[in-house]
């Protein structure tokens, strides 16, 4: 997370203006910085492997972290977007308009994030209770999948 959040500063300074750089460019930054952060954190918690190099930098993670990272630029330029006007239209201007701006892409990131694991979660027990075959191998880990991402939504927690 705090990885997507560098890259979208970055890129925010980068793009001078241009949208589609400036998404792409989050993009590829957020998913650069939150894979150095991994690797940081498991060198320093001693977990540090070839096995979990590999993982981290696998293609099919990468591309799942480049699909999520694009989302999450493309919902965070949006929202920037909407927030602007509004601190605009409400005349909010200087240092104001400026925070008024950034809480309220935090707020709308933190629903959006909410919502997108209420559905996750959704599909998840519904894949498991329509599926026999999930239900013997993995059914613990659906479980245990649909409770996590439910409580995260209940309680408000984003990890």
């Amino acid at each position: 997370m705090l990885g997507n959040q560098l890259g979208a500063q970055i890129a925010a300074q980068v793009a001078n203006g241009n949208p589609l750089v400036q998404i792409g460019a989050s993009t590829l930054l957020g998913v650069a910085f939150s894979n150095l952060s991994r690797v940081l954190t498991a060198g320093v918690t001693g977990q540090l492997t070839p096995t979990n190099l590999n993982q981290i930098f696998s293609v099919t993670n990468l591309t799942t972290q480049t699909v999520t990272s694009l989302q999450g630029a493309v919902g965070g330029y949006i929202s920037g977007l909407l927030m602007a006007e509004l601190a605009d239209a409400l005349n909010l201007d200087g240092f104001e308009g400026r925070v008024f701006t950034t809480v309220g892409n935090v707020v709308v990131s933190r629903v959006v994030e909410s919502e997108t694991r209420a559905r996750d979660a959704f599909k998840m027990q519904h894949i498991c209770a329509q599926n026999d075959n999930a239900k013997k191998v993995v059914n613990y880990d659906c479980e245990r999948y649909a409770s996590k991402q439910t409580n995260l939504v209940r309680f408000g927690t984003f990890a």
